[in-house]
Order: structure tokens, then sequence, then C-alpha cells
């Protein structure tokens, strides 16, 4: 079903939040980046529930995928997000 919708869709997911979090992502490439570069993105002005659903649902259709850094230091872990080959 992933393959056909990216074929469809043209590596869109369809939904304006989703589709914004992909092409930020692709750009980004290997480096991926952080939940709070993904916040950042739409100026802290979206709600944070809203984007941890949409990184969740694109995660489980294949889109992305995330993982926890740890921290060189006593710091907290940073949650990164990359996207996956589309």
């Amino acid at each position: 079903m992933f393959e056909s919708c990216k074929m469809l869709f043209g590596g869109k997911i369809g939904d304006d939040l989703s589709d914004d979090i992909l092409d930020a992502l692709k750009d980004a490439g290997d480096a991926g980046m952080t939940q709070s570069e993904i916040h950042e993105l739409f100026s802290n002005n979206k709600k944070a529930s809203l984007i941890r659903a949409a990184l969740n649902k694109m995660e489980s259709e294949g889109w992305v995928h995330h993982k926890m850094i740890k921290s060189k230091g006593p710091g907290r872990h940073t949650l990164r997000w990359w996207i996956n080959d589309v």
C-alpha cells in the first residue's frame, strides 16, 4: 500500500502538516531533524500533540523513522527524525 501511495501522490501524504514535515525532512537529508527543529518549522504555533500524532502516523505508514540520540553529557537525550527512502 505504501508503494502505491507514493506512486499515486508523488511522495506526498495528503495532509498539509504531514507534507510540510516530510518536505523539511527531505531537505534535512542525512542530518535528519530533531523534534525541536520540527516544532520550530511551524514557529512553535502547532500543538505538540498534533505534530507527534502526524509523526507517529507517518512512521507507522513507513514514511519516516526516529532514533533517540544519547547526549554526551548529563543533558537530555535528543529525538531525531529522518525520512525513509521515498
